[in-house]
């Protein structure tokens, strides 16, 4: 139990990851989201970060618009694309652009006042305490809570930096 059962499960998933190249094209990011953020009915991509809609077109091709999101970000660990968390399809998921970039590298956390930038769906702005936050809608927080834990438990190993990481 505790750091000793998140240790355990460290171990497990290190000892047995198999990584898409970055990127798209074929066995890369975005060939890997045609299956984990498609809906099968209408070819329409799985947007965690905004109410946009967007298509598919071949499998392995970039979508117009969207970016490669860390939704853990990569500058907690320095930004290193060596690092398996870099290339990890937990932590990736297609998002709309201009909010990719409005959130940053700001922690998930509940957002009491909003920016101007905020679409809708992810809020982006302060919380209680004055820090910088982003938000999901409800109906992701699951899975982004998820992932988060995943990652502190998957790569328990990395250095983790910068303040937004000591916000969490």
């Amino acid at each position: 139990k505790g750091a000793q059962l998140k240790t355990a499960v460290h171990n497990i998933i290190s000892d047995n990851t198999n990584m898409l190249s970055y990127g798209s094209g074929d066995r890369h990011t975005w060939w890997g989201f045609y299956v984990t953020d498609r809906n099968e009915a209408n070819n329409e991509v799985i947007d965690r970060y905004s109410n946009d809609r967007r298509y598919y077109g071949s499998r392995g091709s970039s979508v117009s618009g969207m970016n490669i999101e860390h939704s853990f970000p990569k500058s907690w660990w320095g930004g290193s694309t060596g690092p398996n968390a870099y290339r990890d399809l937990y932590n990736l998921m297609p998002c709309e652009q201009k909010i990719n970039s409005s959130k940053s590298n700001y922690p998930m956390g509940k957002v009491t006042q909003t920016n101007p930038t905020t679409n809708g769906c992810t809020k982006i702005g302060t919380g209680p305490q004055g820090y910088k936050f982003w938000e999901p809608a409800d109906k992701w927080k699951g899975d982004f809570a998820r992932g988060y834990m995943y990652m502190a438990t998957a790569y328990q190993n990395l250095t983790w930096s910068g303040t937004q990481a000591l916000q969490c």
